[in-house]
């Protein structure tokens, strides 16, 4: 309290800070101590002091909750990327790091183009506008696929999973994505696509040269038919 109205006396406009206090019972709680000058020229002090115990365990909860939150996400078997709304990269976990071959200080600041996206899909897809239109409506993507690209160059394609990520206020501030390696799904189907197309060119040709045979076995047949005539 001293150290208080010493403070008042020096010219002080409004004293604050967060202490602890010992109660009767000898337990101690946290407490927020706020003062202003006393009316006229009373040179005492008005001093508030709000028992803030719980807040403090409430923040402490939420640390906590942050810190398990980070582990679990960091050890993830898939990709888990955070990107503000202008498509700048937040976050990425280790398996992110791991998978696109990049360390997190190479990374974060910069945007997914040019990056971990391409510019242009080999399927000639432009992906920039693609990935404007994801930071500005999240909603609208809550789930794609996309071609990727790794550090070394590799094309790698990617299904994402995406949720807006929201302010107090409930503003959108960014996406958090979660990615799975669909690559080999990729090959497969395309693989798929063209067993499916040689098949149906097979039966094409198959029934070309049917229809070819019977057309030879007619002309054939009328061949006979005209000598048969002219003898």
């Amino acid at each position: 309290a001293r150290n208080i109205t010493q403070k008042m006396m020096d010219g002080m406009s409004v004293f604050h800070t967060i202490t602890k206090r010992g109660r009767r019972d000898g337990t101690f709680v946290d407490v927020e101590i706020m003062a202003v000058p006393g009316d006229g020229h009373d040179i005492g002090h008005i001093t508030i002091y709000h028992d803030i115990t719980e807040l403090k365990r409430a923040e402490q909860a939420l640390q906590e909750s942050r810190a398990k939150y980070r582990d679990l996400v960091e050890n993830a078997n898939c990709i888990i990327l955070e990107l503000d709304t202008r498509g700048d990269v937040t976050f990425l976990n280790r398996f992110a790091q791991n998978f696109f071959g990049y360390s997190e200080s190479e990374v974060l600041g910069r945007n997914v183009v040019g990056t971990i996206v391409p510019e242009t899909e080999t399927t000639g897809r432009d992906l920039r506008p693609l990935l404007a239109d994801i930071g500005r409506n999240p909603e609208k993507y809550r789930y794609n696929v996309n071609e990727n690209i790794t550090k070394s160059g590799r094309r790698v394609w990617v299904a994402w999973s995406n949720r807006v990520i929201q302010d107090e206020q409930g503003n959108a501030i960014g996406t958090l994505s979660v990615g799975s390696d669909v690559s080999r799904e990729r090959e497969l189907e395309e693989e798929l696509r063209q067993g499916f197309k040689m098949h149906a060119i097979g039966e094409l040709a198959g029934g070309v040269a049917h229809d070819f045979n019977n057309m030879l076995h007619a002309m054939q047949g009328f061949s006979e038919a005209i000598v048969k005539q002219s003898d």
